[in-house]
């Protein structure tokens, strides 16, 4: 999957908040929020997102999430 298609499913998540804060998305998000948004990246995408890849890095802007789910894609096949 190309990444202008796993921001167009991102871009769903709460009205769209991941994309009105690209560049900071962790300061938009509050604790229930990430854990919400890591079962919707599960749901949607068909990966699994563990506490090892709950980082700042890997969410610290939309970028860095669309990389994240892009490699579990590769890996798992998707």
């Amino acid at each position: 999957m190309e990444a202008e298609a796993v921001i167009a499913r991102l871009g769903v998540f709460r009205d769209g908040i991941l994309l009105a804060n690209a560049g900071d998305v962790l300061s938009a998000l509050d604790s229930l929020d990430l854990v919400e948004l890591t079962q919707f990246i599960e749901s949607t995408f068909g990966i699994r997102v563990g506490l090892e890849d709950v980082t700042v890095t890997n969410f610290a802007s939309l970028a860095a999430i669309v990389s994240m789910v892009c490699g579990k894609i590769g890996r798992d096949g998707v």
